[in-house]
């Protein structure tokens, strides 16, 4: 095959049927930035076949408060190795090989390939390619310059933003036309001038760009963000984002036929538990009466930066004083509210069950809840075979249905 360098090359792989889904693969290989022509290539035409999809993979733990992008990974038959000839040009200085995996016409991964873990089997003239995903990008958008001087990578003026926008803003800078999945029931007590409003939420808690830029990355201020308010939050795909409290229910979905269910213990019952302040010290803990350098058995420590948070309303910035949780009576100090959550949560094995569910179906929305057999669940893992059609679902208990 005669390749061109100004010339970016289109491979169309067959969309392919599993049960009820449709899985369509497509590379883009180019050679210099803004190439001047297009080429489509179609897979099949050129006998070029996909005989490993690989698996798509979401996983979080609920100590990260922050989704980690997942590597994806496919085998590809090769015949006429025309794939040899655009991976391994011999007269060009570089190559890019960007993915597109789309399901049910839903693109579910983008990504770059990592050239290094690339293998190509020439006698059995297949391709061994693995992809990082574009999300990425957050953990690697610095928020300070090699001198150590402050950025400001989501061009955010002096005046006060609402928190919601920012996290939105990060995430579009995978893509402009991300939507953010948002489920959090947290009011906010806040005052100005000795006038207190108990009831502030989440579309007037607002912070300047100073007290949202906490870390050495994008990523760490959207975690920072996530543990001070129980969450965790990540981007699923070029058009999905979410940020979702831990141990809530939020929107059901159906799994679809299960064809496999597991019951496991995944983590530690824990003893105690405090959040720290800035500095270290700790701020509160959780039973008032173990100290921290005293504590038998399992414990969660949580430490972020508190920052100044504001509720916006009426062109008055309210000070955040305390947080109305649900499952707490009255409103206390975000410090106390977060240890007491995760001791209310984590102190009780049953909080610590996490199922594990395998279900004929490649249409589970990672950023949902669900239910089964009058049991719901949070996902913090999924799996989705893109061979066989099937997804592996980790669920994280949330209690019997009400």
């Amino acid at each position: 095959m005669t390749v061109d360098e100004n010339t970016k090359y289109i491979i169309s792989f067959p969309e392919v049927l599993l049960w009820d889904d449709a899985i369509k693969v497509d590379f883009e290989i180019y050679f210099v930035e803004n190439p001047q022509h297009t080429t489509m290539l179609i897979a099949k035409d050129r006998r070029m076949l996909v005989v490993d999809y690989g698996e798509l993979k979401l996983q979080y733990e609920i100590d990260e408060y922050f989704l980690t992008p997942q590597n994806y990974s496919l085998r590809i038959s090769d015949y006429e190795q025309n794939l040899e000839s655009l991976i391994f040009p011999k007269y060009f200085d570089n190559v890019i090989v960007d993915v597109h995996v789309k399901i049910n016409n839903v693109e579910e991964f983008n990504g770059r390939w990592i050239p290094e873990q690339t293998d190509y089997d020439m006698n059995k003239k297949e391709l061994q390619i693995v992809f990082s995903s574009n999300t990425d990008i957050i953990n690697k958008t610095m928020l300070i310059d090699s001198n150590g001087n402050k950025k400001n990578p989501l061009n955010l003026d002096n005046s006060i933003h609402k928190i919601k926008e920012m996290i939105l803003k990060s995430y579009q800078l995978i893509s402009s036309q991300i939507n953010l999945d948002f489920s959090h029931d947290w009011l906010f007590e806040a005052e100005y001038s000795g006038q207190v409003i108990s009831n502030g939420n989440w579309d007037e808690f607002s912070s300047y760009k100073q007290q949202f830029y906490i870390g050495e990355t994008l990523g760490d201020a959207l975690k920072n963000i996530a543990k001070a308010t129980f969450s965790i939050t990540g981007a699923i795909s070029n058009s999905k984002a979410f940020f979702k409290k831990l141990y809530s229910q939020g929107e059901l979905i159906t799994l679809g036929k299960v064809l496999e269910h597991r019951k496991n213990y995944r983590y530690n019952k824990i003893t105690y538990s405090n959040s720290l302040a800035p500095d270290g010290s700790v701020a509160y803990e959780v039973p008032d009466s173990n100290a921290y350098t005293n504590v038998n058995g399992e414990y969660v420590s949580v430490k972020w930066d508190w920052g100044q948070r504001y509720i916006v309303r009426g062109g008055v910035n309210y000070l955040v004083s305390a947080v109305n949780e649900p499952s707490i009576t009255g409103n206390e100090p975000q410090q106390n509210i977060i240890a007491k959550l995760h001791y209310n949560r984590r102190s009780k094995l049953k909080y610590n069950r996490v199922d594990e569910f395998v279900v004929k179906s490649l249409n589970v929305d990672f950023a949902k809840s669900f239910e089964f057999e009058n049991e719901r669940f949070q996902i913090i893992s999924l799996r989705k075979n893109l061979n066989n059609g099937y997804s592996t679902v980790l669920g994280l208990y949330l209690g019997a249905a009400v």
